[in-house]
């Protein structure tokens, strides 16, 4: 079923119940939710939070200042490895970033509400949060055991998406954000 179907299957469905059947339908769904999400479920229903995963818009601003402050960072190590996990020769050394700090699984919650946001025709939310998170620029600190050289070095969304590190494609995130800019009808 398409998404319209679908919307056109639960207006009706709406319209055929009476309030108190919606208010059990919510309540239900409510006793089912983990302790961890019943905050982001209240601000929801309150109208606070539009996507309820997704941080607040107050938590996002504290989140980037914190990015551009230096207290959220990321911590780099470089490796020397003479084989590979495969067991091959490799003689080689590897740098990897790490996410001491969960900065990565926020920006992800973040990226896909802008996303969601973006489906519900918020482009211009949307657009406000990308034009804070996607130009980031992360300070990198060295591992205390990193081993070689080590070059002063940043890290931004497109390095996380190198390293692997973000739930959506590159070209996700710019395609949204292109459309906070030019909504098309999706």
């Amino acid at each position: 079923m398409d998404k319209e179907s679908f919307l056109k299957c639960v207006r009706k469905q709406l319209r055929q119940m009476q309030e108190v059947q919606k208010d059990a339908w919510i309540l239900t769904n409510a006793k089912l939710l983990p302790e961890s999400g019943q905050q982001d479920f209240l601000m929801s229903l309150s109208g606070e939070k539009m996507i309820q995963y997704m941080p607040t818009q107050r938590e996002i601003e504290a989140f980037c200042e914190k990015v551009r402050e230096g207290s959220i960072y990321m911590e780099y190590k470089n490796s020397y490895y003479e084989f590979d996990d495969e067991g091959r020769y490799i003689d080689n050394w590897i740098g990897k970033y790490y996410d001491l700090q969960k900065a990565l699984p926020f920006l992800n919650r973040t990226l896909e509400g802008c996303h969601d946001l973006i489906q519900l025709g918020e482009y211009n939310l949307a657009g406000q949060i990308l034009d804070n998170i996607c130009p980031l620029v992360f300070q990198v600190e060295e591992a205390e055991d990193s081993q070689g050289d080590y070059r002063e070095l940043s890290f931004t969304v497109l390095d996380a998406d190198k390293e692997q590190m973000l739930s959506m494609k590159l070209r996700d995130i710019a395609y949204d954000w292109v459309l906070t800019f030019v909504p098309v009808v999706i």
